[in-house]
């Protein structure tokens, strides 16, 4: 999916990216997928809270 915003050689570049980061996917305890902003947003936060704050703890 192109945004517009990008050569055509950008847009290769981005995708090469992508496909290397896949591969190391599986290193990772989440994935936060960006094709719909506002909701990756909140996962991403969701995740950062849920890290900083495990389930049971007790801010003081």
């Amino acid at each position: 999916m192109a945004r517009g915003t990008e050569s055509p050689q950008g847009l290769e570049e981005r995708i090469a990216k992508a496909e290397l980061e896949l591969l190391d996917a599986d290193e990772f305890d989440r994935i936060i997928v960006n094709d719909n902003l506002e909701i990756a947003t909140q996962d991403l936060l969701r995740t950062c809270t849920r890290f900083i704050h495990p389930e049971g703890e007790t801010i003081a």
